[in-house]
């Protein structure tokens, strides 16, 4: 039986008793008050009641020897227990006291650390304001760029839509054949009028055709000046002069420096020079068919020389230095 079971058993005994007693107390007033009544109305009933009297009293007795033995049963459980609680509560004291000796040297880490965590939301603290104030600046500062570059992307928008509107514009020209301002349609043969500028190579595509005249790029009306191609050949036509400048500008053709005429060709030039990159000789040759007069050097001297090329180079004339 346990200190708990014995105190539960203890305090229905005491129930019971104190049950028992009350009941008893109970019987004993109405049986006096039956005495009472019996032996004023019913003289022969005492002996009666003398016996009933008697019983219970031994039975009384008998219940009085049982209780007395509940009750020295009971505080002997309830002097174990009282020696296991003061034990207990020793132990609970000694607990206590390690807890709260724990609770101290807690509490002063705990106040230490909160302290160093306080210094250092101070410093978060500081640093955010800072930082904050540095945002705000910079936002606004972010605000009014971010204003300019509205302006500047509403004024683009708009260049653009304009742009993109003479663009579909030039677009619709070359599909329906219609060369606009700004548009040079050269899929086929086209005239461009005005001056045109090309920021890219301009490459000039055709198939071969042994045509005459200016038959790739025409410069003026009629195929009369411009460039042509024939067979392994490029030709530069004029309807009557060819002449080659150096020195040009916007204003000034510069100066004159070769002249190819239908006659006549004119070199204007300090210095004529004619050579090759061999060591056998260079040339500065005139003549016809017939007859050739060269003026270079062989690899010794220089020399001048005629002669005809139609027999072989014979009847030649050479003058050296």
């Amino acid at each position: 039986m346990t200190g708990i079971d014995l105190g539960e058993e203890n305090r229905l005994g005491i129930e019971l008793i104190n049950g028992e007693i009350g009941t008893i107390d109970t019987e004993i007033e109405n049986l006096t008050s039956d005495l009472a009544t019996e032996i004023s109305d019913r003289t022969s009933g005492d002996t009666t009641l003398a016996n009933d009297l008697s019983f219970e009293t031994t039975s009384r007795v008998a219940q009085d020897s049982i209780l007395s033995v509940s009750i020295g049963e009971v505080e002997a459980d309830l002097a174990t227990e009282t020696t296991s609680r003061v034990a207990e509560d020793a132990i609970l004291l000694s607990n206590i006291t390690t807890v709260s000796n724990s609770l101290t040297t807690e509490t002063t880490t705990r106040t230490n650390a909160d302290n160093n965590l306080q210094s250092q939301i101070d410093d978060v603290e500081s640093d955010l304001s800072a930082e904050t104030t540095s945002r705000v600046a910079e936002d606004a500062s972010l605000l009014s760029s971010i204003g300019d570059v509205e302006d500047d992307l509403t004024n683009e928008i708009t260049t653009r839509t304009n742009a993109d509107s003479t663009l579909q514009t030039q677009i619709d020209d070359i599909k329906t054949g219609v060369v606009g301002d700004n548009i040079v349609h050269v899929d086929a043969v086209e005239t461009i009028i005005g001056a045109k500028t090309f920021t890219q190579k301009l490459n000039i595509h055709k198939p071969y055709s042994a045509t005459a005249g200016a038959n790739t790029l025409s410069l003026y009306q009629d195929n009369d000046y411009g460039f042509g191609i024939d067979a392994f050949t490029l030709k530069y036509l004029s309807l009557r002069d060819h002449k080659f400048y150096s020195g040009s500008t916007a204003t000034n053709n510069g100066t004159e420096k070769l002249t190819i005429g239908d006659t006549t060709t004119t070199l204007i030039n300090d210095t004529i020079c004619a050579h090759n990159s061999s060591a056998i000789a260079s040339y500065l040759q005139t003549g016809g068919v017939h007859s050739t007069v060269s003026l270079g050097n062989t690899p010794f001297y220089p020399q001048i020389r005629s002669f005809r090329r139609d027999v072989g180079y014979s009847d030649r004339t050479d003058l050296q230095f």
